[in-house]
C-alpha cells in the first residue's frame, strides 16, 4: 500500500469536514477517482440538505482480500444529524447508482459503496 501512495496511486483521505462535507473515522485513502466521487457525495449532500454536519467515512483502503483493497469502496456511517441530511444522501446514492457510477449496500450501521473508475471529475 505504501508504494500505491508513492505512485499517486491511492491518495490518502483528509480530515477536513468542512472543505469536503466527510469526516474519516479511521486513517486510509482511496484511489483518486474514487476520493473525488466521495467528495461529490459529501458536498452533493450538503448542499442538497443544508446541513452543514460531514458524513462519516468509516472505512477505505485495507491490505486484504476484500473490494477494500481495490481503492474504490468506502463505507458511510448510517447516522445523520437530521432527515434532511438523510434524504439528500439517498438521493445522491440513487442519482450516481443511475448514472452507473456506483454500487451500493446497506447494512444495519453503514452504506458500502463501490465507485467506478470512470468518475472523471477533476480530483478535489
Amino acid at each position: 500500500m505504501e508504494e500505491a501512495y508513492n505512485d499517486g496511486n491511492l491518495r490518502p483521505f483528509p480530515n477536513e469536514p468542512s472543505r469536503y462535507g466527510l469526516r474519516p473515522a479511521a486513517e486510509g485513502g482511496l484511489r483518486p477517482e474514487a476520493f473525488a466521487l466521495a467528495v461529490y457525495m459529501g458536498q452533493g449532500v450538503r448542499k442538497v440538505s443544508g446541513t452543514s454536519a460531514p458524513l462519516t467515512v468509516t472505512r477505505t483502503v485495507r491490505p486484504g482480500d476484500d473490494i477494500h483493497s481495490t481503492g474504490f469502496a468506502f463505507d458511510i456511517r448510517r447516522r445523520y444529524r437530521n432527515g434532511a441530511q438523510a434524504e439528500a444522501f439517498q438521493y445522491m446514492l440513487d442519482r450516481l447508482q443511475a448514472l452507473n457510477l456506483i454500487a451500493w449496500t446497506r447494512d444495519i450501521s453503514t452504506i458500502h459503496i463501490t465507485a467506478s473508475d470512470q468518475f472523471d471529475f477533476v480530483s478535489q
